[in-house]
């Protein structure tokens, strides 16, 4: 499958993209637990960031926190790769542990969920990038645009980087159980 992909993609570094893969979906998880979607919005697709938007929604207008206590990655995998409509899409699958549970905004006290013992979850994810993708190294803006692969947003001319016109970006989740 790697070589496929770097066939097409002669840029692909199999153990960049998985610690990237990795790195996005804990930025995931920290994006809803802190009710906070610019944490991802520069990795993912709108689709995801309205996502992860409906669920802040959600859990503010319930007065609650989702929290995914202790969490890792235990393994990730590429399933598929394809080329369709100029982009380049990857199919991930991510295993992980966390507890998985709900407190109260004000009083920080259970309401439910697993807050005991991590829980070992399959997550499906996919990945695309444009097949004319511009090199991610440094990606300017301004004069004084940062790396991108650190920032999403460059400190300097406040501009969020578009990741989607340099990198793979999430674009598909299966859907977290509320």
């Amino acid at each position: 499958m790697i070589k496929e992909i770097m066939k097409y993609d002669n840029t692909f570094n199999e153990s960049e993209f998985i610690s990237k893969v990795d790195r996005i979906f804990i930025m995931f998880l920290d994006s809803i637990m802190h009710k906070d979607v610019t944490m991802v919005d520069h990795y993912a697709s709108d689709t995801i960031c309205s996502y992860v938007s409906n669920l802040i929604t959600e859990y503010s207008q319930k007065k609650v926190i989702r929290l995914f206590d202790e969490a890792n990655i235990k393994s990730t995998d590429i399933l598929d790769f394809k080329i369709l409509d100029n982009k380049y899409i990857i199919k991930v699958e991510l295993i992980s542990r966390y507890k998985d549970y709900f407190i109260e905004e004000e009083s920080g006290s259970y309401v439910s969920g697993i807050d005991d013992h991590r829980i070992e979850t399959k997550h499906i994810l996919t990945f695309e990038k444009y097949v004319n993708a511009i090199d991610s190294g440094i990606v300017t803006s301004c004069t004084n645009c940062v790396n991108a692969n650190e920032v999403g947003v460059c400190p300097f001319c406040n501009k969020v980087i578009l990741m989607e016109k340099y990198e793979y970006i999430l674009t598909e989740i299966d859907t977290f159980k509320n």
